[in-house]
Order: structure tokens, then C-alpha cells, then sequence
């Protein structure tokens, strides 16, 4: 199931305030840097990494609800080395029979596959599908699509692609009988202008967010030991 991002709105503030508020309890008068640091900790204990979707948008000017029954997603290339950790495909939370997703390498290579219905979790107007982290490596290219009882939309608004990856073009197979390498496009170049999306991924968080976190809670570590040394 996804991890759903860190929201400091509505309930992710009333948590972050309440571990502050405790926090300051016990601490006191600590120095405002060190009370900066816990609450940056409490905030990071109550929210994990998310992974992150290789293509995001508020929502498709142009859909075809729940009518594709072809192969359809799009073709990318990693920014750097990372894995895709989930494969979605454009069901807006309705499905009937399953959803078969694919990621392939662009020699057509079937790396990873996955299925989803209506009671796969939703994020972003996708389901998705957690599988076995894939590899993907900086400067190569790759492709996913989904076929099925899904839906297909085009020109999407507010539409940006993760830091990992760089959108290339749309994809497609005529195939709707089974999942199958996507060897056509429609030559959709612009990712916000006028793309095909049925298929999507999510890709584990870039390894310098993982760093941040754990040079903070050594720093915090680090700061703790020096205040018992002090006391003693």
C-alpha cells in the first residue's frame, strides 16, 4: 500500500504541534536550535519517506473512462540510479476486472508486473501495486503501460514529473488481449500539453533525502550525549 506523503496541514500539523508541545515539556528552556531539531525529528518519526510518482497532475481536461482496453503509458528515462517500487495504472478509484501494469526496459524486456482492481489503494487518481523494488539506472530508458478495464485521459493539468526520471513520449500497443510491450506512439513529446496517461510508477526517494534524515539524528544524538556529559 502506499505511504502517503507527509502533509504539515490538518492532521499532520495537529500531530507535529502535539510532539512540540510535548517536547517542550520536557526540555524546558533548551536553546531554540535544539527545540528546532526535536521538532524537525517529531515531524520525521510521524511521517516516513514516501515514494514518489514518476508523473503527477491535478486532474485530465480530456478522459475516456473506463474504456481502454489497450496497452497504453508512457516512455521515460532515469535521472539517476534509483528503483520503482510501484506500478498504477488510471483507474480514478473505479475498476472492474483486474489491471495488468508492466515496466519494461527499451529493448522490450518485461522487468516487473503487476495487477490492480477497485480495491487497490488510490493516490493521484491511480491504483497502485506494490512489487519488488527494479533497479533503474541513470541515462536508460523505459517504458510502462497498463491494459484492461481502466480508463485513459490526455492533456492534464498541472502536470510535473518526479526529479528521478525524464518523460519522453507517449507509448502504445494495439494489443488488447494481454499485456504487451508498448511499440508505438502517437509522437505526445510534451508532458503537460498533451500526453497519454494509463499507466504510472513510483520510485523510491532519491538517497539524499535518506542522508538528511539520518545526519539530523545523529546531530540530535550527538547533542543529547553532550548535555549528559555537562549534567555529570
Amino acid at each position: 500500500m502506499p505511504v502517503e506523503k507527509c502533509d504539515i496541514r490538518a492532521g499532520g500539523a495537529g500531530r507535529g504541534t502535539r510532539s512540540f508541545l510535548n517536547i517542550y515539556k520536557r526540555v524546558g528552556a533548551m536553546k531554540l536550535r535544539t527545540i528546532s531539531l526535536m521538532v524537525g525529528l517529531a515531524f520525521a518519526t510521524n511521517c516516513a519517506l514516501a515514494d514518489v510518482p514518476a508523473i503527477t497532475f491535478s486532474s485530465l481536461t480530456d478522459i475516456d473512462n473506463l474504456n481502454s482496453f489497450w496497452n497504453l503509458g508512457f516512455e521515460f528515462q532515469a535521472n539517476s540510479n534509483t528503483a520503482v517500487s510501484q506500478l498504477g495504472s488510471l483507474t480514478q478509484g473505479v475498476g472492474g476486472s483486474p489491471v495488468q501494469i508492466g515496466l519494461w526496459d527499451s529493448s522490450g524486456n518485461l522487468l516487473a508486473s503487476a495487477s490492480v482492481n477497485g480495491s487497490s489503494p488510490v493516490q493521484n487518481l491511480f491504483s497502485w501495486a506494490q512489487i519488488t523494488p527494479v533497479p533503474i539506472s541513470a541515462g536508460s530508458d523505459y517504458r510502462v503501460a497498463s491494459v484492461g478495464y481502466t480508463s485513459y485521459g490526455w492533456n492534464p493539468v498541472g502536470a510535473s514529473s518526479a526529479p528521478q526520471i525524464t518523460y519522453i513520449k507517449d507509448v502504445f500497443n494495439v494489443d488488447w488481449s494481454t499485456l504487451s510491450f508498448p511499440n508505438q506512439s502517437a509522437g505526445k513529446v510534451e508532458l503537460g500539453a498533451s500526453g497519454w496517461y494509463g499507466a504510472n510508477v513510483q520510485l523510491i526517494p532519491e538517497p539524499e533525502s535518506y542522508a538528511m534524515m539520518l545526519a539530523g539524528l545523529g546531530l540530535l544524538g550527538f547533542m543529547a550525549r553532550r548535555r549528559k556529559q555537562k549534567a555529570a
